[in-house]
């Protein structure tokens, strides 16, 4: 049997339908022409308001404008409601809500999220976990989470070379991995090229790159400073034909003020030294070897052994080829204080024989002030002056002169009153006891070349 509706025509707004309890001052359900339903408990006016929107819209609360609405979706309650779970879509101060609640023995229910008719994601007890391991994204290429903060920690797998763990969206290949225990590495298109590595105490980069920095203080200004491995345990600094400098500071406070030793290789030569600004002072160069200093470039120029007499220069096999000398060389503790060659006294200079079989003494000044020629060696010690032959002679301040060849000399002779003299008279000079004839003298004087012999 069908029933027409009962028509409740009224102003927009009136109630024209109500119910209550027995004995209560107020209605329990309104339903207005404007087909908004309300309820209220009895005992006050109607407080909870549902109703059309617009097309295809329902309400709660609009008409009410000022109560903060909820609704509650029950999983189960008791009839007092002390025991429950719920679901709950809520305003609460100022705070749209959608989650799951309980009280009493009820327990925490997941609050899931689907789309497509597929369950995504869990909310449960603060965390957010998704149904299915590693089979949703976040966000896609073109629709991405503008920015995400964590408080602890941002977890995810080992990621590879070829899908870095945290990646890029157009460059998953390159980006941060795990490669092992304690390694961290960076991967960039697909290649590693960069890893920390704890437990060898390392910070590893391919052969082929170079450690560089940028001529700016950002790291996107023109590169100016390369460091390269040019082979197993070499380290190369260079930057095509361009002069490349390292410096070691001492002491340091901005760009003109410090203490630094420093090495420059430029296309003309290679350059170590030690400078200095500001207030920093200039300081000697030393070297040394099994922690001594054996010798140091002093700041006025000079090469300065600390140990006296100690080191050499050279050896018997290891000889230096050539020494020039500007003003004066100097053998010994006490030498002269002029000449080119200084010796102390009694410090003879020495050669070896032509049969490398003892040392011949050439020069000495003996301790009485002397000088010798020779006289120390073994075997006979001959002594030549002059051996060209060409050259002069002097003696005692006198003008030096060639080797004498004249003969028949009359000029000077004055006769002597005396005993005559014949060819086979002899003399002493009254030095010794061995006499001499004149050709004895004059055979002497051409044997030592003092005369010419012919």
């Amino acid at each position: 049997m069908a029933y027409d509706p009962i028509p409740f025509v009224d102003a927009a707004g009136v109630a024209v339908w109500t119910a209550k309890v027995a004995g209560d001052a107020n209605n329990r359900v309104e339903i207005d022409t404007n087909g908004q339903v309300s309820w209220g408990p009895g005992s006050a006016a109607v407080d909870t308001f549902m109703g059309r929107s617009a097309a295809g819209i329902v309400a709660f609360g609009e008409v009410d404008g000022v109560a903060a609405h909820s609704v509650y979706i029950y999983n189960s309650r008791s009839a007092s409601g002390a025991n429950q779970e719920r679901g709950i879509l809520e305003w609460s101060s100022n705070v749209f809500r959608v989650g799951t609640e309980q009280s009493g023995s009820g327990s925490a229910r997941v609050l899931r999220l689907r789309g497509g008719g597929v369950d995504s994601f869990d909310i449960n007890a603060g965390n957010v976990l998704f149904v299915t391991d590693n089979g949703n994204d976040v966000g896609g290429p073109s629709n991405r989470i503008r920015s995400i903060y964590w408080g602890t920690q941002a977890l995810g797998p080992n990621g590879t070379v070829s899908a870095a763990s945290f990646g890029f969206a157009l460059e998953v290949n390159s980006g941060l991995i795990r490669t092992g225990t304690g390694i961290l590495s960076i991967a960039l298109t697909g290649d590693e090229r960069f890893r920390w590595d704890k437990a060898n105490g390392r910070t590893v980069i391919g052969s082929a790159w170079a450690m560089t920095w940028s001529s700016t203080s950002t790291s996107d200004g023109a590169p100016d400073l390369f460091l390269f491995r040019d082979a197993a345990n070499t380290l190369a600094q260079r930057n095509g034909v361009n002069a490349q400098t390292v410096r070691w500071y001492g002491t340091f406070t901005n760009s003109t003020n410090y203490e630094r030793v420093e090495l420059t290789v430029n296309a003309t030569r290679a350059f170590l030294t030690h400078r200095s600004a500001g207030t920093g002072s200039d300081r000697p160069f030393a070297f040394g070897v099994v922690n001594t200093r054996i010798f140091e470039i002093q700041t006025s120029g000079h090469t300065f052994w600390p140990t006296d007499n100690t080191y050499d220069l050279g050896g018997p096999s290891n000889r230096i080829r050539s020494v020039f000398v500007g003003a004066h060389i100097a053998v010994g503790g006490t030498v002269s204080s002029t000449g080119g060659v200084r010796v102390q006294n009694n410090l003879g200079i020495y050669y070896r024989n032509q049969a490398n079989t003892a040392d011949i003494r050439a020069l000495l000044v003996n301790t009485s002030n002397q000088i010798i020629l020779g006289g120390s060696g073994a075997g006979a010690v001959e002594v030549m002056i002059d051996g060209s032959g060409t050259g002069k002679i002097g003696m005692f301040n006198t003008t030096p002169v060639v080797q004498p060849s004249g003969t028949g000399e009359t000029t000077g002779f004055v006769a002597g009153s005396g005993t005559g003299v014949n060819d086979d008279s002899t003399f002493t000079g009254n030095v010794g006891t061995k006499a001499y004839r004149i050709s004895d003298m004059v055979k002497a004087l051409k044997n030592l070349g003092a005369m010419a012999a012919s």
